[in-house]
């Protein structure tokens, strides 16, 4: 199987570490791309109308995008009852965490990609009524006694790759700021194995490999 992969973007990250702590990243090819709405690469256009990653392209030929997605067929190929719950009570209270850690991703980017327009475009209303968003979800998680100490599951690393994504682009407000249980929580989890594997940039500042498809 291929994944169609850009390291710094949140939901390819999803995919990748969800992956891993399936014990199924092995049986990943992982090619990654420069891609962008405005000059969208070759692949993953070819199997995804959006243009966007990740995009997983399997053995027997299906392709299939959007993480979520993307997750839950690996769950099945893996036989995987951790990351996606098969209990309805776990099951709900993980995809739960995972649209709230999609909101913060959604208001992050949006806050990006306003401070990247021209002065004059420049909405400041727009971006506090994003930044408001992350506060509340930011505070939510740090109320949430329940988070620091449940199993993993698709949520926990959803919310890890949303604030990672957070934390390399620098966009605040700082989720670290005033909530030092969610602080912690995010230091240990980002040192797991999965978190490691193909890191934004690889921590190192590199471009990302521009791909064609094989």
């Amino acid at each position: 199987m291929k994944l169609c992969y850009m390291a710094q973007s949140p939901c390819a990250r999803k995919a990748l570490v969800c992956a891993a702590e399936m014990g199924i990243a092995d049986q990943l090819t992982v090619v990654e791309v420069e891609t962008s709405p405005i000059h969208p690469s070759p692949w993953p256009t070819e199997w995804n109308p959006h243009a966007n990653v990740p995009v997983l392209v399997c053995d027997d030929g299906l392709t299939l995008y959007d993480a979520d997605v993307i997750c839950s067929y690996l769950a099945d190929l893996s036989g995987d009852r951790t990351v996606l719950p098969r209990a309805r009570g776990a099951r709900w209270r993980a995809l739960g965490l995972n649209a709230l850690a999609a909101g913060i991703a959604d208001a992050a980017i949006a806050i990006r990609q306003e401070e990247t327009r021209p002065m004059m475009l420049y909405w400041r209303d727009w971006v506090l009524a994003q930044s408001a968003k992350m506060v509340r979800a930011f505070d939510v998680l740090e109320r949430d006694d329940a988070f620091f100490d449940e199993p993993l599951s698709i949520g926990q690393i959803a919310v890890a790759t949303s604030l990672e994504w957070c934390d390399y682009r620098q966009i605040t407000p700082d989720f670290r700021e005033g909530r030092s249980r969610l602080a912690a929580w995010f230091a240990a989890f980002r040192a797991r194995p999965s978190m490691r594997r193909l890191p934004p940039e690889r921590l190192s500042g590199a471009r990302p490999v521009l791909a064609e498809p094989a």
